[in-house]
């Protein structure tokens, strides 16, 4: 199953450091209003209680950016903060297991795809979330940029109040979602992060080809690859190697090859676990959610 990674197109370690710094650096001069919004009833998942501070919170940056989050917390606080992003439709998940585990849950929805009322369809195009596209197109100064910047601030947010531990956070989901909590392990690495768990992680392992999104169509090829390679595990291995990593792959999937997940648990110096679920194809995995819970509780 593991097959030795090609790393000598990705960013290297040393521009990962310089991205996130620059990433930081560009989150201290936005400010974000936060407001609690009516829950509408577009949940999915796992389900939640309706309590006081919780539910959808419309997040408006300083940047005219607005994204909406779902705010979950524990019955007794403070309590540790774990933060969950989405797959690649932008669905909204609630997780009252790791709730009722004593976690706050903070799930986001970046750039606004995805409201109280349901998605936004004026943010498509070609019937699609563009996030992907706008990344190789614009050279990595969209798309997957923008996302990630409304993530840091959403977290940023949630740290900052009182029920949250300011140094405890951890990052976890599913696809889109799986690369989403490794790239933020690693720029939260230093900062209160404690550990990541990635359910069959989209965009790893770049150079191995497993991934083919149209590079070819870009006008300068390898500067698209480069971009969207940024958001690729192996690019951060490094961060991660300190943060307890979990992570799963389906011997059945076909969007993100177990191969490519494999690869990556083995570039990881730290500790880590690999779960490999022969008969799963692609999707959100069932025992994912028992898997993180238990890694939740030892290491955030």
């Amino acid at each position: 199953m593991t097959a030795t990674p090609d790393l000598s197109r990705n960013p290297t370690p040393l521009e990962a450091e310089r991205w996130i710094e620059e990433l930081w650096q560009e989150t201290e001069d936005i400010t974000v209003e936060a407001e609690f919004a009516p829950n509408r009833g577009q949940l999915f998942n796992m389900g939640s209680f309706n309590v006081r501070n919780c539910g959808y919170v419309r997040m408006t940056t300083s940047r005219g950016h607005t994204f909406y989050c779902y705010y979950d917390r524990a019955p007794a606080q403070p309590a540790p903060l774990i933060v969950h992003t989405p797959g690649y439709n932008s669905e909204v998940s609630t997780h009252h297991m790791l709730k009722m585990e004593g976690f706050n849950v903070l799930h986001i929805d970046p750039l606004g795809y995805l409201t109280p009322g349901g998605p936004d369809e004026s943010k498509k195009r070609d019937g699609g979330w563009p996030v992907l596209w706008d990344t190789m197109a614009s050279f990595g100064r969209e798309g997957y940029r923008e996302w990630f910047l409304n993530c840091i601030v959403a977290v940023r947010w949630a740290l900052g109040r009182a029920e949250n531990h300011p140094d405890r956070v951890s990052f976890f989901g599913t696809s889109q979602g799986g690369m989403g909590s490794l790239v933020l392990g690693s720029i939260f690495a230093g900062r209160g992060a404690r550990c990541v768990c990635a359910d069959v992680p989209y965009l790893q392992n770049l150079g191995m080809g497993g991934y083919d999104p149209g590079f070819a169509a870009q006008a300068d090829p390898d500067r698209a690859f480069r971009a969207l390679a940024m958001f690729d595990g192996m690019t951060h291995r490094e961060r991660l190697s300190a943060l307890p990593v979990l992570l799963t792959c389906g011997g059945k999937d076909e969007v993100c090859p177990p191969e490519t997940i494999s690869a990556l648990y083995d570039a990881l110096s730290g500790t880590k676990s690999l779960t490999y679920l022969a008969d799963t194809t692609h999707g959100y995995t069932q025992e994912f959610v028992y898997l993180a819970k238990a890694w939740l509780r030892m290491y955030a």
